[in-house]
């Protein structure tokens, strides 16, 4: 090959990598681990580190383990923050897509029950963004569905942390969290693919001794 023919393919394979980046995600689904349960420390899945804040506990099972209160489109398993905890998700400054959330509450309630939000907080190089989202209602057997959250504001910065908490409605217009009714329950984390960020990398690190080899 060329030096000409060489570099071109070496553009092409860096640009190529770099849009998959933006479109590509490895979802973290828990299901790489043992069941288990954690307050005040850590579990790693899917190369991203899970703690606890203590306030409550965690943690990771199947529907089968739930019960009567597992979201009820939940598959594999799942982690589960119970009575009013919090999670942090470590990303060292990566990019983060979005999850996939419900809210647990402590027994079945009645159908179309309006629970309250799932709130996020990231810290990130420029400072602190925050969002929410509602729940939704209660399904008619009394519990909770995931559903899809994409975080388009978080997608484009770069993330060290994210703190997830959940708030119920206090029938006055507000949400406020309960010691032990806030509980939620997250799976699929959507995170960039790592080895696409090697791979252009790679790419940019071939392109340069490329230069350098035609310079001399």
């Amino acid at each position: 090959m060329t030096r000409i023919k060489m570099k071109r393919a070496l553009a092409a394979l860096a640009l190529g990598a770099g849009a998959s980046i933006s479109t590509q995600a490895s979802p973290v689904t828990f299901d790489d681990i043992l069941p288990q349960g954690f307050s005040g420390s850590s579990i790693v899945s899917g190369g991203i580190t899970v703690t606890s804040s203590g306030e409550g506990f965690s943690n990771v099972d199947s529907a089968l383990a739930y019960g009567a209160i597992a979201p009820d489109n939940s598959t594999g398993q799942f982690l589960a923050a119970l009575n009013n905890d919090a999670i942090t998700l470590a990303l060292g400054g990566g990019r983060f897509l979005g999850l996939d959330a419900a809210f647990i509450a402590p027994v079945p309630i009645a159908a179309g029950t309006a629970a309250g939000m799932l709130q996020i907080v990231a810290t990130t190089a420029t400072g602190i963004i925050s969002d929410q989202f509602d729940f939704g209602l209660s399904g008619a057997n009394g519990v909770w569905s995931f559903f899809s959250i994409d975080t388009d504001l978080l997608g484009s910065s770069a993330v060290t942390s994210l703190t997830l908490t959940a708030c119920l409605y206090d029938g006055l217009g507000g949400c406020v969290r309960d010691a032990s009714l806030s509980q939620f329950g997250i799976d699929n984390l959507r995170v960039p693919e790592p080895g696409t960020i090697g791979l252009v990398l790679a790419a940019i690190g071939l392109m340069a001794a490329t230069r350098r080899r035609q310079s001399v």
